[in-house]
């Protein structure tokens, strides 16, 4: 009865069986969190497109009057989703064709960075060029 080999795992199969699914879930954790980690990037950039492109439209939208304090760069901060964004608009007319203004919008956060631009017309009203 002894001298029969019965069927069955060693205790060495066993373990490296063991080590073997060991080192494949750790690849699938790894593959996850680095996942994760490109999800958390994304909305980011996301959160920071959209907050450019709510920016540029509120500037495109002005009365050229107002458009002309926008000369000067303005900017703020904005807290979405527990991030902080820093954002900095500019508009300016264009030197060749005054009914043509051109409007810059930035977004930055702790690591990275969106930038928006359009040219849009206007007609001047009657507002002295500068």
């Amino acid at each position: 009865m002894f001298g029969d080999r019965e069927r069955g795992f060693t205790l060495i199969e066993a373990l490296v069986s063991l080590a073997i699914l060991g080192l494949a879930i750790l690849a699938v954790l790894q593959a996850s969190a680095g996942a994760l980690q490109t999800q958390a990037q994304v909305e980011h950039h996301r959160a920071a497109v959209a907050l450019a492109e709510s920016r540029l439209q509120e500037v495109t939208l002005l009365p050229t009057d107002s458009l002309l304090q926008y000369a000067t760069p303005r900017s703020g901060t904005v807290s979405l989703a527990s991030r902080l964004y820093v954002w900095r608009a500019v508009a300016q007319r264009d030197s060749t064709a005054p009914a043509l203004w051109r409007a810059a919008v930035s977004v930055g956060w702790a690591d990275g960075g969106y930038e928006l631009e359009t040219i849009f017309y206007r007609r001047g009203r009657g507002v002295a060029l500068r």
